[in-house]
């Protein structure tokens, strides 16, 4: 039985998966989600044991249902073509958070700025380099500062795909010239204090926009859509540039109880997928006093560097 796709702003008119494909928004301007959830034919400790893509082909495959196997089977595999990820993570225990808290209390900044103090070190010492003059004198090279992404939402009661998701860029070089301490407030200032007017102002115009034109932004970013409109607010919103070197994800509030009936939830870990506008992204938690790092980065020709970075990011917080 096929599984039939609804307007958000019409539940009464349906179409199929390759229907909603063709047509990409609604006659009535809404977006197309699945009438139910479908139940997968795995269980939970299966996909656990399945690599990402797997998990992709064995959820998605069960929303387009009137695709053959032979037709999805080559979706999934022109979507993935020469497109690879990993992903590794890092819990940091209650003693281990309480020193990263408290070290953030003593030089009165944000955990935030402290963890971004660290990857901005550790990009530092992996991109130190020394090049040779031509009277043969060593110098270090000029090296140009790391564009990190700050990843803000505001999510209201749109129930669509967009989350309202504004990626806010700052530029820091780490100062080997000054300590630790000197670093994370200096970066400190520079998310909080530097450009606060503009960036609230960029926070308040999202915060405005139809869901439908934030969706549209993803698609967009995607290569799946083209819309002048959506071209101007994509520069406005400084996105569709080129991707930055590392975006961080923080899932401040999450509506997880502890309990789920006979079910209790330890820990979790949140890892959010490589985009448009980051080659590593890194999603930081916070759960029942533990927090995890997870590191989510393009399988590529960088990728042993960006397996040391994480893990001298990981080293300096350790070290705290």
């Amino acid at each position: 039985m096929n599984l039939l796709y609804k307007s958000t702003r019409d539940a009464e008119k349906t179409v199929t998966a390759s229907q909603a494909i063709l047509k990409g928004l609604a006659d009535d301007g809404g977006l197309f989600v699945p009438v139910s959830i479908p139940k997968l034919p795995v269980s939970l400790g299966e996909l656990k044991e399945m690599t990402y893509q797997e998990i992709a082909y064995t959820v998605m495959k069960e929303f387009l249902t009137d695709f053959t196997e032979e037709e999805y089977y080559q979706l999934h595999a022109q979507a993935w073509r020469n497109k690879k990820t990993w992903i590794q993570y890092e819990t940091f225990h209650k003693d281990a958070l309480y020193r990263i808290a408290l070290y953030a209390k003593n030089q009165q900044v944000t955990v935030n700025s402290v963890l971004l103090t660290a990857f901005a070190r550790a990009s530092r010492e992996l991109r130190t380099a020394v090049v040779v003059d031509a009277k043969g004198r060593q110098q270090e090279a000029g090296l140009k500062p790391d564009q990190i992404a700050m990843v803000l939402s505001l999510r209201g009661e749109y129930d669509g795909m967009g989350d309202y998701e504004y990626t806010y860029p700052i530029e820091y070089l780490y100062d080997d010239t000054l300590d630790f301490a000197q670093n994370v407030k200096k970066l400190h200032s520079r998310i909080h204090l530097d450009n606060s007017k503009e960036k609230y102002q960029q926070l308040g115009l999202l915060g405005e926009l139809p869901g439908e034109l934030v969706d549209s932004v993803q698609f967009q970013l995607n290569g799946r859509y083209v819309n002048p409109v959506t071209e101007t607010i994509m520069k406005r919103l400084g996105m569709g540039e080129a991707p930055k070197g590392m975006a961080v994800t923080n899932l401040v509030k999450v509506p997880l109880a502890s309990r789920y009936g006979s079910l209790r939830l330890y820990n979790y870990v949140f890892v959010p997928p490589v985009t448009a506008n980051a080659r590593r992204i890194i999603g930081v938690t916070k759960f029942q006093g533990v927090m995890n790092l997870s590191f989510h980065a393009m399988d590529d020709e960088f990728t042993p560097n960006s397996r040391l970075f994480y893990q001298k990011s990981i080293a300096y917080l350790r070290e705290l």
